[in-house]
């Protein structure tokens, strides 16, 4: 995967816009001291955005795992033929959720994955204690595919789109980078410690989850709209 990537990158030309600030030699030396002087605002942004999507995604995916066999009792088998079967589904609903962001907005599609994931949460974990092998995994879909994909699919050139041309891959990187590590690094754990100290129950998981999803809400409605922005627009 790396070397694939590193061919693709190679082969790749740089956008117009950054090919108009080299032409001027106005290229930032250090674009991440410049991100973090100029464009601090946008930093903050972006890294709330991030927080529920990251945790979201290792809540059902990692975590769930576990949950399954040492909570419900069921055999293992189960959950990770639900994540299969949602990544197969991820190949099509994360283009769509790009796609559908081209055309109706970054801002709209974005919010509705933030607001929807954080009403899903505690019926997913009614469908999951239910132990019904369906029901798990429809809500499993439900939770990645369908609220987390409409965060993740428009993510990479939301976050790109809102920094200037001179810093927008430091600022969309550095952003990517905190809010995981603040987030899904950190998910699985905190949820395992939560259901350990609410003597199995998951209403602290619930909390802890919409806790986070307020944060990117908050993060969100603050950031503006770009897909209609020309990229010369912010080339600062």
């Amino acid at each position: 995967m790396v070397l694939i990537g590193m061919f693709i990158r190679l082969k790749l030309h740089e956008s117009p816009v950054f090919e108009r600030i080299k032409e001027r030699k106005e290229v930032s030396e250090a674009p991440a001291m410049e991100m973090l002087r100029t464009q601090r605002r946008t930093l903050y942004l972006t890294i709330g955005m991030k927080l529920l999507q990251n945790a979201l995604f290792y809540l059902y995916s990692v975590f769930m795992l576990s949950y399954i066999v040492g909570t419900l009792k069921l055999d293992k088998s189960i959950g990770l033929q639900a994540i299969l079967i949602s990544s197969a589904i991820g190949f099509v609903t994360l283009p769509a959720w790009s796609y559908l962001s081209d055309l109706i907005g970054r801002k709209k599609v974005y919010m509705f994955g933030t607001v929807a994931s954080m009403l899903f949460v505690v019926p997913f974990f009614w469908m999951a204690q239910s132990g019904s092998v369906a029901l798990i995994t429809i809500g499993i879909i439900i939770g990645l595919n369908v609220l987390h994909d409409a965060m993740y699919g428009p993510q990479a050139v939301y976050f790109s789109e809102l920094f200037g041309t001179k810093v927008r891959l430091s600022g969309a990187n550095i952003g990517y980078a905190i809010g995981a590590v603040l987030s899904g690094g950190l998910a699985p754990l905190i949820a395992t410690l939560l259901l350990k100290v609410n003597g199995g129950k998951t209403w602290g998981i619930c909390l802890y989850m919409i806790g986070l999803g307020l944060i990117s809400l908050v993060a969100t409605a603050l950031a503006r709209e770009t897909y209609k922005e020309a990229l010369s627009e912010r080339s600062v």
